[in-house]
């Protein structure tokens, strides 16, 4: 039973699809978004998607610890980067030229994160001259790779592999407090640094990436040991953080809670098939109402 989440835009797009092949009148757009959505290319797709969010999103952390080696002439770091931005922005206008509705996919909150984490740090590295280099110098260059920390909401593509419609809600809800916590330790890091001497390490990084998620954490749990934040802006960015807290995880909570209540302890649970088995039994009293929650 292999289950993937569809919306409702997209069911109604597959039957337009196979209305356009049943009559012979399928356009090149139209054949893109089939071949888009058909296995094994949609699961190479989200699975690119994916990887290379988790090493962007993770070079760029350990790039904070040790930033003459990242932001070295010889550091393959910067290479690598610009062609798996390259290759992203690729899957992007691929998904948008197959798209049946291209103002509703560029409104939509999944291009939103491409195009505020692919656009800019190209553009900046395009301006810059060397595509190639990373120029650890520049503010501009350091915020723009600090967004790709925003991608990892990107990895919501996952959760369409999941058959069980409350794991998928439970693991949005996970994925989003671990994106809000990240992007939120980046962001105030590079705020408490700016303007200062990236040279000077000891004045460029007081506060470590781990120290800044730490103080995200007992922040946003209400817990406060203090605060470690010298900038004003700093400080100002986290009442915004803490107001968003407190505004989705609640929605998010009461929207699982309510998908707990719906739910009949069968489609809570995943059925198991067995092999070689073709058919289910069911025995004793059926009605209507026990079909339908089994």
């Amino acid at each position: 039973m292999k289950h993937l989440l569809k919306s409702k835009e997209e069911d109604e797009f597959e039957d337009v699809l196979d209305f356009s092949k049943a009559t012979g009148q399928v356009s090149a757009r139209r054949k893109m978004a089939l071949c888009l959505k058909e296995p094994p290319i949609n699961y190479i797709l989200d699975a690119t998607n994916a990887l290379f969010t988790i090493q962007l999103c993770t070079t760029y952390i350990l790039s904070t610890y040790n930033p003459e080696y990242f932001n070295a002439d010889d550091s393959p770091w910067a290479v690598w980067a610009f062609f798996a931005y390259l290759l992203l922005l690729g899957e992007f206008l691929l998904r948008l030229g197959a798209a049946k509705d291209s103002r509703k996919f560029l409104t939509s909150r999944e291009s939103f994160i491409d195009i505020l984490t692919i656009f800019p740090f190209l553009l900046v590295r395009l301006i810059s001259g060397n595509g190639l280099k990373q120029n650890f110098d520049s503010a501009a260059d350091r915020y723009t790779q600090m967004f790709v920390l925003m991608r990892l909401l990107r990895l919501e593509i996952c959760l369409q592999y999941v058959e069980s419609e409350i794991n998928r809600k439970l693991f949005s809800i996970i994925l989003f407090i671990l994106s809000l916590i990240v992007t939120a330790a980046g962001f105030l890091l590079l705020i408490e640094t700016h303007g200062k001497d990236p040279k000077n390490l000891e004045d460029f990084y007081h506060v470590e990436f781990h120290g800044m998620v730490y103080f995200i954490l007992t922040t946003v749990s209400t817990v406060g040991y203090g605060s470690s934040l010298q900038t004003s802006g700093a400080k100002i960015a986290i009442i915004f953080i803490i107001v968003l807290t407190l505004v989705t995880i609640p929605k998010m909570s009461t929207e699982l809670a309510q998908l707990l209540s719906s739910k009949s302890f069968y489609a809570r649970n995943r059925y198991n098939a067995v092999e070689g088995v073709n058919h289910i039994v069911i025995t004793g009293s059926i009605t209507d109402i026990s079909a339908k929650e089994f």
